[in-house]
């Protein structure tokens, strides 16, 4: 599992390959494996920050934003339930105030976009209620 996602980050950096639709390949099997509880020893990184990283790409994609940033959230809140090992003291653990402030960015830049380009104000409004829900779980 490791190894696709050190492939698929390659494809999405911007400063490697910058090539995310092939990335997403390998983010997709990714979270294929979470899903179905595959057990996979990583030597650097936990299934909850290698899902939390997934996200960051999803969310720095300007493409397709909305969509891409809705993607980002569902990873997050998917990473809010993996469990840490708790026999591996090497993996650093991205706390769950971590994950809600990140999510609460993401429905914040939603709000802003929503607002600035569709002048849709309730869509605005939801997303910000929604930001505001996230960071009230921290």
């Amino acid at each position: 599992m490791e190894g696709y996602y050190e492939a698929g980050r390659v494809y999405a950096s911007r400063f490697d390959l910058n090539d995310f639709k092939r990335a997403i390949k390998y983010f997709d099997k990714i979270e294929l494996y979470v899903d179905r509880n595959i057990e996979d020893v990583c030597d650097s990184i936990s299934n909850r920050e290698m899902i939390s990283n997934i996200a960051m790409y999803y969310s720095f994609q300007e493409d397709n934003f909305e969509e891409n940033s809705i993607k980002a959230i569902q990873l997050y809140n998917k990473a809010l339930d993996e469990n840490l090992p708790e026999d591996v003291p090497s993996y650093s653990e991205l706390s769950n105030d971590q994950i809600y402030y990140k999510i609460a960015r993401i429905y914040q830049e939603l709000g802003n976009n929503t607002f600035k380009g569709s002048r849709d104000y309730f869509k605005a409004s939801e997303f910000f209620d929604l930001a505001l829900e996230a960071a009230n779980k921290m």
